[in-house]
């Protein structure tokens, strides 16, 4: 039973990147003068963006990684902008893939073998994976884009329609109770998650349209991404910065071992991303080779990010699945509570709502969400102990 919150904190990019950045500060100037969305998902746009255009980048570690970047964004209905963000994308000349059936996009990437898929409210496909044998065509179409090997389908139509070679990122997004409604426990187990980053947002007061300095432009961005298309790029790690992405896992107590199976891989690649960006800052538009050493503090700073996106994702899945009982049935309440807009409730006000339970059980479960900190008591003259919301335990962005 989940008896903790879920602590979501501000993203400051601050923590991650380098003063002196080719493409990812540039790009949040940019993404803060066209949304108020979450600082964290135009990080997470960012990071896919630059992946997608290193398809031919080397590593220097057996096994090899590609740097196509699946995330999942979570938020808010009508307050995280993540329809907005995923836009974005497409106005840097990213080419955007239609999720329609497999086999529509196997015919998309049969014209055109690379581009992000995206999905801007992705509870339906979610929903359909919930079925055992819709999970297993779309889970191993998904693992063969995010691992870049040959993806097929079969038709009367059209026979065997083959892909050999493709170069695919993924962004996902849904709302909170999308993501609670439609995701499963084996779809959380068998290797379907675990191969996104889960970027969950919290909204900033930054004004839309204001940003403090200069802000890079689409083109220049553009012309970043087409620079660094032209270039050979190739990762050099150490031992060190190898053991240091081994432990990720360890870094963070109380993980769960299907959650990290990927973390390792999901920190090498960010490790490489964060790399790139601090050190070629001057990239010339020449076709070229260019090698990047790894470094100690980059693989540091991945393992941290990483690490954080888990935890916090995983605080929310457990809360997500609480068994029935009383707990549920009083963060149920809240959350019905706060998104009527409404802050305050006596414990008569639970027990009506949740008919069947013992006053005891409630009792027990109100004590459990003070500890937590989703509700402070305070006494009034008139209705007793009066109830006070402080945060919603189901809500992912506020």
């Amino acid at each position: 039973m989940a008896r903790g919150r879920v602590t979501i904190r501000p993203f400051d990019s601050r923590t991650y990147l380098k003063p002196k950045s080719f493409f990812l500060n540039p790009f949040l100037d940019y993404f803060h003068t066209c949304t108020d969305a979450p600082t964290i998902f135009g990080f997470g746009v960012a990071l896919v963006l630059l992946g997608q255009s290193l398809r031919s980048a080397k590593v220097n570690l057996t096994p090899q990684w590609k740097h196509n970047i699946f995330i999942f964004l979570l938020g808010v209905s009508g307050q995280s902008r993540k329809t907005t963000t995923l836009g974005l994308m497409e106005s840097l000349g990213v080419p955007l893939i239609p999720m329609g059936s497999i086999e529509a996009t196997i015919q998309w990437l049969k014209i055109r073998d690379e581009g992000v898929l995206t999905v801007d409210e992705c509870s339906g496909i979610l929903k359909m994976c919930s079925r055992p044998s819709y999970l297993q065509g779309l889970t191993e179409f998904f693992n063969r884009l995010h691992d870049c090997t040959p993806v097929e389908n079969n038709t009367k139509r059209d026979g065997l329609v083959r892909v050999e070679e493709h170069y695919v990122s993924l962004a996902l997004a849904t709302t909170d109770e999308g993501f609670r409604a439609s995701v499963t426990d084996e779809m959380l187990r068998n290797g379907f998650v675990n191969r996104f980053l889960p970027l969950i947002g919290v909204s900033t007061s930054r004004p839309r349209g204001l940003q403090e300095g200069k802000s890079s432009t689409s083109k220049e961005l553009v012309s970043k991404l087409e620079r660094l298309k032209r270039t050979n790029v190739s990762f050099k790690h150490s031992d060190r910065t190898a053991l240091l992405a081994s432990e990720v896992a360890a870094s963070v107590r109380g993980l769960d071992t299907w959650l990290t199976v990927r973390a390792e891989e999901q920190t090498l690649r960010i490790a490489d991303l964060l790399a790139l960006d601090g050190q070629c800052s001057n990239l010339n538009g020449k076709r070229g080779d260019v090698e990047v050493e790894v470094t100690e503090g980059d693989t540091i700073r991945a393992r941290e990010f990483v690490a954080q996106t888990l935890t916090e994702f995983q605080n929310l899945v457990r809360i997500a699945w609480m068994p029935p009982g009383a707990l549920q049935s009083l963060y149920q309440t809240i959350h019905k509570l706060r998104s009527n807009h409404s802050s305050r409730f006596t414990k008569a006000d639970i027990l009506k709502a949740s008919q069947g339970l013992q006053v005891k059980e409630v009792e027990n479960a109100l004590d459990t969400a003070q500890e937590a900190g989703f509700i402070k008591a305070k006494f009034n003259e008139r209705k007793g102990i009066v109830y006070t919301i402080l945060e919603d335990p189901f809500l992912m962005a506020n």
